[in-house]
């Protein structure tokens, strides 16, 4: 019982402390280093340096992901034009 009413208290300080805040960033948005959810991967998202991995384009989604690995699972067979689509991915 005790830790119930401690989680709710802590859950309520949390809410107040994220209503107090313009913007609540998770610690991988403040690096901008975000994980894909295929291999696993960590990437850089930082759009200004070097783009390792990009966020999907379904504003429902949320996922990142890596062009090279999208590319290998639409074009298994063709290199040429996973090379193709992987350059595609990169420049948006």
């Amino acid at each position: 019982m005790i830790s119930y009413v401690l989680f709710r208290l802590i859950i309520l300080l949390n809410i107040y402390s994220l209503q107090s805040q313009n913007e609540y960033k998770c610690e991988n948005c403040q690096y901008s280093l975000h994980q894909y959810f295929v291999c696993g991967e960590l990437g850089s998202s930082d759009k200004s340096a070097n783009t390792e991995v990009f966020r999907c384009s379904s504003a429902m989604c949320g996922h990142f992901y890596h062009p090279k690995c999208v590319a290998k699972l639409l074009q298994k067979n063709d290199k040429t034009d996973r090379q193709k689509l992987q350059e595609k991915i990169v420049v948006g």
